[in-house]
């Protein structure tokens, strides 16, 4: 695809800009402002209805809204190749922070780290309430959800697998919901473009034959972290319960204490929540398990997204489909629940822990800097655990 505003930036720069904030811009979704501001008004790389168009393509695609937003911003911009390394390049700040945390975490003193972990945990599950309630506010609409959501939710609970309940979740709705498709903002339907799906078949086929050939003791692990990423729908967020049942409960590549001390750190990275592939590949392979979760968890939704692009106005307007996507959303946001419930004995444990979670809760609700409460709460353990019960005892 060919460059198709003139005043926008070149492709060095918007890399570059992609690296600067992706190390700088907090706050996830939260981000999309900032790209507005940067990618439409200030360089003009895609006009407003294009930006809008590429919102609604990631909110109901898998994987990183923000990563795949760039993405799609920079295709529409540069072309095909560009597209892929700059929604690359918006998290790979993030990835080295992530792999920076795994280190420490492993080599550093423990006492530290466990004092003020202790006490940042119920943030943790504070965190997976507020964002089944976002989840809960934005997608139930019907009594027939309800319903959906409660089964799925008890499902969740006895482990089923959960693409099976994913499937049963999209021709739930599909045939069940009665779901109207809401009014799209978007530009012409564009022609599929065989030179980019050639590309994109040859990259990842030759990304796994690498792997396969070179470090095989990888592969699982690669494959995984792909599906994984696919069947993100609704945001990065809903692929915690899936790291979890994957990681911890399937694998046992972390504990469950490690893991909550994963998806925390991930919630103080500029990056998306998928981030946290980065930590987990560090604790599987070291450095080049960390950068092989890196490429197999981004690169597959956003060649998804490029891909689909040229179908997408025509999907989206099939009933059919829009209501078994709205089916996913709805067992998505049950499990969101399932596993706010199952860590919540493991992590309150006592007085300070129940405070720290509500005060958590609140504070993602009202959309507060994440970074701030974090630092304040690991303080607070760190005195609370640290001093004032061994002074106490």
């Amino acid at each position: 695809m060919k460059k198709i505003i003139n005043s926008c930036p070149t492709p060095l720069h918007f890399f570059i800009k992609c690296l600067y904030l992706g190390s700088t811009a907090f706050g996830g979704v939260a981000m999309l402002p900032t790209l507005r501001n940067e990618f439409v008004r200030k360089y003009s790389c895609v006009s407003d209805n294009s930006f809008l168009r590429g919102i609604t393509l990631t909110e109901f695609l898998p994987g990183s809204i923000i990563s795949n937003l760039v993405g799609f911003i920079a295709y529409r911009a540069f072309g095909f190749w560009y597209g892929i390394i700059c929604s690359l390049a918006i998290v790979f700040p993030s990835i080295l922070m992530m792999i920076l945390f795994a280190f420490l975490n492993s080599h550093g003193n423990p006492t530290i780290i466990n004092l003020v972990f202790k006490g940042l945990k119920p943030f943790v599950v504070a965190f997976f309430f507020v964002a089944f309630l976002q989840f809960f506010k934005k997608y139930i609409k019907s009594g027939k959800q309800i319903i959906l959501l409660l089964f799925s939710f008890v499902i969740f609970l006895h482990n089923v697998e959960i693409v099976y309940v994913f499937i049963f979740s999209f021709f739930f709705g599909a045939f069940l919901f009665k779901i109207d498709v809401p009014p799209i903002r978007s530009l012409a339907i564009e022609k599929f473009s065989y030179k980019e799906f050639i590309y994109a078949f040859l990259m990842l086929v030759s990304l796994y034959l690498v792997v396969f050939i070179f470090f095989p003791k990888f592969i699982y692990f690669c494959i995984v972290l792909s599906k994984i990423s696919l069947l993100a729908f609704g945001g990065a967020q809903s692929a915690l319960p899936l790291y979890h049942k994957t990681f911890v409960v399937d694998n046992n590549i972390l504990t469950q204490n490690a893991y909550l001390d994963a998806v925390l750190i991930s919630q103080i990275t500029p990056g998306p929540v998928l981030c946290l592939s980065g930590y987990i590949g560090y604790v599987y392979g070291g450095i080049l398990g960390a950068m092989l979760a890196f490429l197999f968890t981004f690169l597959p939704p956003i060649v998804l997204l490029i891909l689909v692009n040229p179908f997408y106005d025509m999907l989206s307007r099939k009933i059919w489909f829009y209501r078994g996507m709205i089916g996913v959303i709805t067992s998505l946001t049950s499990l969101l629940l399932s596993l706010g419930v199952q860590f919540f004995p493991q992590t309150i444990v006592d007085p300070f822990t129940f405070l720290v979670m509500i005060i958590s809760f609140l504070s993602l609700y009202y959309k507060k800097p994440v970074i701030w409460i974090v630092i304040i709460i690991s303080i607070s353990s760190y005195i609370y655990y640290g001093f004032l019960i061994q002074t106490l005892k």
